[in-house]
């Protein structure tokens, strides 16, 4: 007859209990990946919003240094929009629209070609050094500033007016701003 010998029961819970362990570290280190990603989100802020009707063919509207590019037409306006990233994650912004109606981003730094027009400029966190975006979509960086200037044709907006303007990002969240028309 053979005796086999049994892993002694005192060997067998520290064993099972070792186990548990290194599974119940692994799953928190799973678990705080998860809450990580899942956390971050963006959220633009738009902090000042104004209209100006062109009065002439060179006529801009400035914010600080930065100046938009002239109005298409004169008598179009040209708004300007201000704004911080005070969210946990870049926010790149795909579209824009005045009423509902989409707006052509333009990579435009003098003038623009025709109304229904924006530019982007964007500003690292801290700086108020703004570049302007001239290709791709403009993204703006957690604790980043944006300016952005629309150029509304006189044609189809009429003094008095409100008009929403609206940032639609990646992300498909919507940022509005009612600005009046003087």
């Amino acid at each position: 007859m053979t005796h086999r010998r049994a892993v002694s029961p005192v060997i067998a819970t520290v064993i099972l209990i070792a186990v548990a362990v290194a599974i119940g570290i692994a799953v928190a280190f799973w678990a705080s990946g998860l809450t990580t990603s899942f956390s971050k989100y963006e959220q633009l802020g738009i902090n000042a919003g104004w209209a100006t009707k062109t009065t002439s063919s060179s006529t801009t509207v400035s914010v600080g240094s930065t100046t938009s590019p002239t109005a298409a037409t004169t008598g179009d306006w040209i708004v300007a929009l201000q704004g911080t990233n005070t969210g946990s994650s870049a926010a790149t912004l795909n579209q824009l629209q005045a009423n509902g109606v989409p707006l052509t981003f333009s990579s435009t730094t003098t003038s623009f070609s025709s109304g229904g027009q924006w530019v982007a400029y964007v500003a690292a966190p801290g700086s108020s050094s703004y570049s302007q975006v001239t290709s791709g979509n403009p993204t703006v960086v957690q604790g980043g500033s944006f300016i952005i200037f629309v150029d509304l044709q006189a044609s189809k907006y009429a003094s008095g007016q409100t008009v929403e303007i609206a940032l639609i990002s990646a992300s498909g969240t919507n940022y509005p701003k009612a600005i009046q028309l003087p």
